[in-house]
């Protein structure tokens, strides 16, 4: 097997970026199962897309990465992406090698970096960094270098080599002070997952972020900064798009009144009801409603949770995104 980042570092092997794109993908875009002999690192520019983790013929994650959010896959995991939207992606991957010019050693990197041997050493299938607000910074120098012509890449090869060598330091760096400051969101996972089984299961009652922070067991003001550096929304911004979610489809499926279905769906007026779905669906609710072709309508086109390829066996997944 190819090596990980955990053997690479016991082995004292470098790491060279090897690959770099910058890419739209439209919505329905397909992606067969496939694992990389590299370290991959995936950016949502725009948009949020799926990834789907598989071991043994197995469903055993799904992991939503949005806007803002990068998702760092280790070598030989096999995956597939899902495109319910259009997205764009920065992608970058990096191989581990024995020293080369245009390498740097994961042995600096283990020394001098704090919290690199820390993450190296978890060796995680993936993880998924919430909080990348400056990726830019360090993912554009390797980028705009890796990406020059041939011919003027090798017109000044030495010094290009050292540009990408100090640039994958320099990355390297900034990324596992990241995630060893608790940027990851396998660290709060369960957090929010919790949060969000609540909200689901409790979505048409009175709720605050208060309630929510008592069912977990944490402070509402950190509750909500862990909620949001995971999700790129809001506590209350996630009950609202549920609760008109759950509107949608009583709106497609039933003729009960508007009113009615808005406090069915844990709105306290009318008026407040209306606004919100209007600012989330860009439509009232009487105009969806008059709008719909489909009366039985099963997946919510909202709000799409376990979106799962068919063509896999089972499922064994504990994350819902």
């Amino acid at each position: 097997m190819p090596d990980r980042l955990k053997s690479a570092c016991e082995k004292h092997l470098n790491i060279r970026p090897c690959l770099c794109y910058d890419q739209v993908f439209k919505s329905g875009f397909l992606m067969t199962t496939h694992r990389h002999l590299t370290l991959e690192l995936m950016y949502a520019v725009e948009g949020s897309f799926d990834c789907v983790f598989i071991k043994d013929r197995t469903i055993t994650n799904t992991v939503t990465v949005q806007k803002g959010q990068m998702l760092l896959i280790n070598t030989s995991e096999y995956h597939k992406f899902i495109i319910a939207k259009d997205v764009r992606i920065q992608n970058i991957e990096f191989e581990f090698t024995e020293a080369k010019p245009d390498s740097y050693p994961t042995e600096a990197l283990v020394e001098n970096v704090p919290g690199f041997l820390e993450m190296a050493e978890d060796d995680a299938d993936w993880f998924l960094v919430t909080n990348c607000r400056k990726w830019s910074e360090i993912f554009s120098p390797l980028f705009d270098i890796m990406t020059l012509p041939d011919e003027l890449f090798n017109k000044s090869l030495t010094s290009n080599q050292l540009i990408i060598q100090l640039s994958t330091g320099i990355f390297w760096t900034k990324l596992a002070l990241i995630v060893t400051a608790h940027e990851v969101s396998q660290k709060t996972d369960i957090y929010i997952n919790q949060a969000k089984d609540y909200l689901e299961e409790n979505f048409d009652e009175n709720i605050t972020v208060a309630d929510i922070a008592a069912h977990v067991g944490l402070h509402p003001v950190y509750l909500e900064t862990l909620f949001k550096r995971g999700t790129a929304i809001s506590l209350i911004d996630y009950l609202n798009k549920l609760r008109i979610a759950k509107s949608c489809l009583l709106l497609r499926t039933t003729q009960k009144n508007i009113e009615d279905i808005g406090y069915e769906t844990g709105f306290n007026s009318r008026q407040y009801f209306t606004r919100i779905f209007r600012i989330i669906t860009g439509q009232s609710p009487s105009d969806y409603r008059k709008n719909q072709k489909i009366t039985n309508y099963i997946q919510d086109d909202l709000y799409m949770l376990d979106r799962l390829p068919d063509s896999v066996i089972s499922d064994n997944s504990q994350i819902r995104n």
